[in-house]
């Protein structure tokens, strides 16, 4: 495996993305164990914890589910390219156990789980957001069971899309099936075809073959429940003590073979 270079995994990864908010030493040292590759839609795979690796979207999409006690499972999140996914989430009281799966083909950079670690584990500053970021899977997992018990169809499926919005690239409509979609809201594929269709007689979506796009963003939100917002809420507040947290200030230890340069911080 060649390294890629700090400006080249840079330039691939999204300028909100938390890689970026980590200090420079630390970037150079992950980007020389970053592998690029091609993830392909329909394919079978788990994308969390349990295959060992982490993944930094570029231009493809995870989801997440949590499954539940009765052995269904409930949409969590989209990941598109501001994050990254692989990391266990751990409470006080247990673990959130999630599967992740591609739902949009594209490219991420990959890194063993255990280099990961090996390189920001003894950071203070970064495992007090992995604390701040499993109370927000926490807070996740509620407001979703939340949502699919107290809201209709309706709203639920018009967060759904505000959600995958934010997660797909600006350049492409939102390719979900109707099945997943329904799968993802708790419905059956025929309502969400029916509500698909009095969405774009509101003009709110656009639907093309094989993808929905949002047409009138204010006209969405207002259709939709606040769930979605309240999402944002909790990105735009974990972003910021990431932020906070990570940049300049995060003193990283040398892991075993590699020599990291901390004299320039971002």
């Amino acid at each position: 495996m060649s390294s890629l270079s700090l400006e080249r995994v840079e330039s691939l990864l999204d300028a909100n993305s938390y890689f970026h908010l980590f200090p420079l030493g630390v970037r150079r040292a992950l980007a020389a164990e970053f592998t690029l590759i091609e993830l392909h839609a329909g394919a079978n795979g788990n994308y969390s914890y349990r295959d060992g690796c982490i993944y930094f979207p570029i231009n493809c999409v995870l989801v997440a589910e949590y499954p539940s006690s009765d052995s269904t499972a409930i949409f969590m999140r989209f990941f598109g390219a501001r994050f990254f996914v692989g990391v266990r989430a751990r409470t006080v009281l247990a673990t959130i156990d999630f599967e992740v799966r591609l739902i949009r083909g594209g490219h991420a950079l990959k890194i063993n789980l255990d280099r990961f670690w090996s390189i920001v584990t003894d950071c203070t500053q970064f495992l007090q957001l992995t604390a701040q970021t499993t109370s927000a899977f926490a807070e996740l997992v509620l407001l979703n069971h939340a949502c699919l018990a107290t809201h209709d169809a309706t709203q639920r499926l018009m967060r759904l899309l505000l959600e995958a919005r934010d997660a797909y690239p600006d350049d492409v409509g939102i390719t979900l099936t109707q099945a997943q979609l329904g799968q993802f809201v708790g419905i059956r594929r025929e309502t969400v075809t029916d509500i698909l269709k009095q969405f774009a007689q509101r003009g709110w979506v656009t639907l093309e073959r094989g993808s929905v796009s949002i047409a009138d963003l204010d006209g969405a939100r207002r259709a939709s429940c606040l769930c979605s917002e309240r999402l944002r809420q909790i990105d735009a507040s974990l972003y910021d003590i990431a932020r906070n947290l990570l940049r300049g200030q995060m003193q990283p230890r040398t892991p075993r073979g590699v020599r990291l340069s901390c004299s320039a911080r971002s």
